[in-house]
């Protein structure tokens, strides 16, 4: 399943589509969190990040960042949306970066279990 969903990041990503490849390599990493250990089956997103102990303290503040970040859009924190739609370039360029990042901390994630 991991790698499936790993797959729909990286489609996303190349595609340009910013927000999905935030929400999908969150869905990921959390999928890969549960499916390592069956204990951790019950266990939120932000617990599991806390137990990880193959990553460092940057990693782990990295990885907290894109959950809330992930959040915010997901559970709709903010139902105004009348900045985003005066000018979205802001949200553009903060997206992107977020987009990044995610990508960059799901290999990070998924490169420390080799046989992924």
């Amino acid at each position: 399943m991991v790698h499936f969903i790993s797959k729909s990041v990286y489609d996303a990503f190349v595609n340009g589509a910013d927000l999905a490849t935030v929400i999908t390599s969150l869905a990921c990493i959390e999928t890969f969190f549960k499916t390592e250990n069956p204990e951790n089956k019950d266990k939120s997103l932000a617990q599991l990040i806390d137990e990880a102990s193959f990553l460092d303290e940057e990693e782990i503040e990295n990885l907290h960042l894109l959950r809330r970040y992930r959040n915010s859009w997901v559970h709709a924190d903010c139902l105004d949306d009348t900045e985003l739609l005066k000018d979205d370039t802001a949200f553009y360029a903060e997206v992107e970066e977020m987009a990044i990042l995610s990508v960059k901390m799901l290999l990070t994630v998924l490169f420390s279990n080799p046989w992924i």
